[in-house]
């Protein structure tokens, strides 16, 4: 009984993994194919999205992406620069286990997609494979070490690391390991622990000085649908905090209503000036802005309310000279 009790537990645990990797995968690939997106994620014009590869032989036996590099030729630089014809790309959430059996079917996978492409015609040389993780997979980088490989597990640069497998290049991109740098800002969104909050410092401090930085709120905010841990009101709740009002304001103006809304419940009201409270304010839906104002100090509403009759005056005003 206590067995068949476990084995329910495990059951349902895998099956809420299954459903997180599977909003993850669906965020990433929303985002690769919207072109506002595609080059903060490193992916040049000339990169292609292929459809979603779903193998007959089994459903678990399929690709995450596959990026397939056409004319004309741009030469890719960062991340990917080392990117071929064909890219094969798996990506494991903080959700998903990642160790050398792991390892093995990805690379299993490799093969069956090359058999299955082209009649198996394709040349070593025009396929890359990418396994990109949140976490440092040491189980897994153990595992390589002591293979024989036919070359050795290189350390490119932090977080990247590859060997050949059959001639064939296999990359592994860890993104907890990667620099924190503006070509890596849309992958360290995915991050954890102490490189994310090293990113949100860093991501901070550069909004507060170019506003084209908050493209990346963006991404979080919708990791914020999609579950991520990180609520992505706590990180723009902490940049607000560090910026003049003027600027606090142009980004409230931008963000998503619940985004808003779930900044506003956070941020302490004294963050807040009259004006840039009351504009905010003014573009919530009545319902929540029922609710907002429910939680506000009375303090921070009559100023708010004082801007508004100061705004109401002021029109009556303009319209009775114009009479």
């Amino acid at each position: 009984m206590e067995k068949q009790k476990t084995l329910d537990i495990e059951k349902r645990r895998g099956n809420h993994l299954q459903r997180k990797r599977v909003e993850y995968q669906k965020f990433l690939r929303t985002k690769l194919e919207q072109s506002r997106y595609r080059a903060l994620f490193g992916l040049s014009d000339n990169i292609e999205l292929e459809a979603e590869e779903d193998f007959v032989l089994q459903r678990e036996f399929r690709i995450d992406f596959v990026f397939q590099k056409i004319e004309p030729p741009i030469l890719l630089a960062g991340l990917f620069s080392y990117f071929r014809t064909y890219n094969l790309f798996e990506f494991k959430s903080v959700n998903d286990a990642f160790g050398p059996v792991e390892l093995r079917k990805y690379l299993g996978e490799l093969f069956w997609w090359l058999y299955t492409k082209e009649g198996g015609e394709l040349e070593d040389n025009e396929v890359t494979m990418t396994i990109m993780t949140v976490r440092r997979p040491s189980n897994v980088l153990k595992y390589l070490e002591r293979l024989r490989l036919q070359v050795g597990l290189i350390n490119e640069s932090p977080g990247h690391y590859h060997w050949l497998v059959m001639g064939i290049p296999v990359h592994l991109l860890v993104i907890n390991e990667l620099d924190i740098r503006p070509e890596h800002y849309a992958w360290l969104s995915l991050a954890e622990g102490k490189r994310y909050e090293a990113y949100r410092e860093q991501l901070s401090e550069d909004i507060s000085q170019d506003e084209t930085s908050q493209i990346y709120i963006d991404i979080i905010s919708e990791l914020e649908k999609e579950g991520k841990e990180r609520m992505a009101y706590e990180v723009i709740s902490r940049i607000l905090s560090e910026m003049p009002p003027e600027r606090a304001e142009r980004i409230l103006l931008n963000l998503p209503v619940e985004t808003l809304f779930r900044t506003l419940s956070r941020l302490p009201a004294e963050q807040l000036q009259p004006e840039t409270l009351f504009n905010t304010l003014s573009r919530l839906p009545a319902e929540q802005l029922q609710e907002m104002l429910s939680r506000l100090p009375a303090e921070q509403l009559q100023k708010a309310l004082r801007v508004a009759s100061g705004r109401r005056t002021s029109t009556d005003k303009r319209e009775t000279e114009s009479n």
